[in-house]
This record gives C-alpha cells, structure tokens and sequence, in this order.
C-alpha cells in the first residue's frame, strides 16, 4: 500500500466512526402497513389544503390577467412620461 492508499484508508475509517457515533440505537425502524397508512394519510391532510389553496390561488391570477387584457389595462398608455409626446 502507498502512503495516499493508507491516508484513505484512515480518512474512510474515521468518517465511519463518526457516523456510527452518531447513528441511533436500534435505528433499524420497520413500519406496519397501518402505521405507514396513518402516517401518509397524516401528512395528506397537513399538504392538501395548502396545495388546493395554491391552486385557487394560480387561478384567480390567471383570470384576472385574462379579465385585464380584455379591457385594455395591460397596454402602455404613456402616462408616465416625464417629457410629453
């Protein structure tokens, strides 16, 4: 082995030791069908309004961009400028 080889070698079995330090014991969790069931369906209801309330959200302003087009407000009138013309 050449010293670079050996360097690695120490390198790899102190990141293994530090991750071992800080794994958890008996960390090797396994899920029931229904445990997994009630987790999922928990987060469901914490993730669904907001995603429906985003949704209602990105409609709305799509309608009201179609709505201001419609009339006209979208197109520059020159009513900001600071020389007339």
């Amino acid at each position: 082995m050449s010293l670079e080889e050996l360097a690695d070698a120490k390198a790899q079995d102190k990141i293994k030791e530090s991750v071992e330090s800080q794994s958890i014991p008996g960390g090797d969790v396994t899920w029931t069908l229904t445990e997994e069931r009630a987790l999922v369906r928990k987060m469901d209801l914490r993730f669904m309004p907001l995603a429906l309330a985003m949704m209602f959200l990105a409609y709305l302003d799509r309608g009201s961009i179609s709505n201001a087009r419609v009339v006209n407000i979208g197109t520059p009138r020159g009513e900001y400028k600071l020389v007339g013309g």
